[in-house]
């Protein structure tokens, strides 16, 4: 990555005077680096032997962003960054990428940055070698995390495990069986035997009783009763 560029990611935000001290901050850091420092609207135009950067600090409206936007899409740099804050709620860094991916079709490397600290840098048609590790949205040059198809390529680079066959241990596969069901109905008569028993209730004379729907607790051999339908009953029509 352009030492530079690695300079401003780390700038912290101000205490006080934003933006015009965070520019300050970047204009010193790329005198320091040999860049000739112009000034532009919003920010500020870093031009190098091989590279130029343009930078802008956008705090305003969405309208404001979007202005920002063209305003860096006419300037003829290799690198655009615009410096925002998470806390402000008109143009997130999230809708800024994709209208700048999917909507304007950017070819031009672009840099989003949170001066809160809160989320992490994007970063819009950079390369492997421009950051140091695979690009992905949303990451983080600090802490170069794994992304999918990392974890995808080192699981195709680890030689796979078959398992076990069922005779290498030197037993059979039918011994292996006859073992399994042996301990599964130990198992089901060990819960058998810690089952709780069922509760009977009886009448006082000892009859074993069961609740029905209608009538409540009723003797078990008492013969089944219909419930009684109060009213005239209905005429059939002829």
């Amino acid at each position: 990555m352009l030492p530079l560029l690695e300079k401003i990611l780390l700038v912290k935000k101000p205490t006080a005077g934003l933006p015009g001290s965070l520019l300050d901050e970047y204009g010193g850091l790329a005198r320091e680096a040999g860049f000739l420092v112009e000034p532009i609207e919003k920010g500020l135009l870093l031009s190098g032997k091989t590279v130029k950067l343009a930078i802008c600090v956008e705090f305003g409206s969405r309208w404001d962003f979007f202005n920002t936007l063209t305003l860096l899409r006419q300037k003829g740099a290799d690198i655009k960054i615009v410096v925002t804050s998470s806390n402000s709620r008109s143009m997130p860094m999230e809708t800024t990428y994709t209208v700048l991916k999917k909507k304007l079709h950017e070819t031009v490397r672009w840099v989003l940055l949170d001066i809160e600290g809160k989320k992490r840098p994007m970063f819009l048609n950079f390369s492997a070698q421009d950051l140091g590790y695979p690009p992905f949205s949303g990451g983080d040059f600090r802490g170069a995390t794994p992304t999918p198809s990392q974890d995808a390529q080192q699981a195709r680079s680890q030689p796979e495990k078959k398992p076990a066959s069922p005779g290498s241990a030197g037993e059979s596969p039918s011994g292996d069986l006859r073992a399994a069901r042996i301990r599964g109905g130990a198992q089901r008569e060990s819960r058998g035997a810690q089952a709780p028993a069922r509760r009977v209730r009886r009448n006082e004379a000892g009859q074993e009783l069961r609740k029905t729907k209608n009538y409540g607790l009723q003797p078990v051999d008492a013969p089944a009763r219909r419930k009684k339908i109060y009213g005239k009953p209905r005429r059939k029509r002829k």
